[in-house]
C-alpha cells in the first residue's frame, strides 16, 4: 500500500514524511509549509547534528532535511553535497594531480 501526501498527492512511501493526528501523511515539504501557516510549534532533531528545529527551518541536501548549519557544513553533522563539500573536492583532485605529476617528473628525471 503506498503513502500519499494529502496536500500534493505525492507518493511518500520511502520519503521523509509527517503523520497528522487523523493518520494522514504529509511530504516533509506540505507538512512543514502547513505547520509554519498555523503557526505551530512542530520541532523535530536535525538528523545530522541533534539540534532542535522547527520543520519550517530544514534544507534538503541530497535525500536528506537537515538545519541550515548543517547544510551549510557548520554542524557536527556535516552533510557531504554541500557547496563547501563540492569545493573541497575539487581542491583534493587538484593536489592529487599535481602530487602525480611531481612523480612523474622525478621518475623521469631519475633515467
Amino acid at each position: 500500500m503506498s503513502k500519499r501526501c494529502v496536500k500534493c498527492s505525492k507518493d511518500v512511501t520511502n520519503d521523509k514524511r509527517m503523520k497528522d493526528a487523523k493518520g494522514q501523511y504529509w511530504c516533509f515539504d506540505c507538512g512543514a509549509k502547513d505547520e509554519a501557516s498555523r503557526g505551530s510549534g512542530l520541532v523535530q532533531k536535525c538528523p545530522g547534528c541533534g539540534t532542535p528545529t522547527h520543520a519550517a527551518k530544514f534544507i534538503r541536501v541530497k535525500e536528506r532535511y537537515v538545519c541550515e548549519n548543517c547544510a551549510e557544513g557548520g554542524g557536527k553533522g556535516k552533510v557531504k553535497g554541500g557547496a563547501s563539500d563540492t569545493r573541497n573536492d575539487k581542491i583534493k583532485v587538484i593536489v592529487g594531480v599535481v602530487c602525480l605529476l611531481f612523480g612523474v617528473f622525478l621518475i623521469v628525471q631519475s633515467l
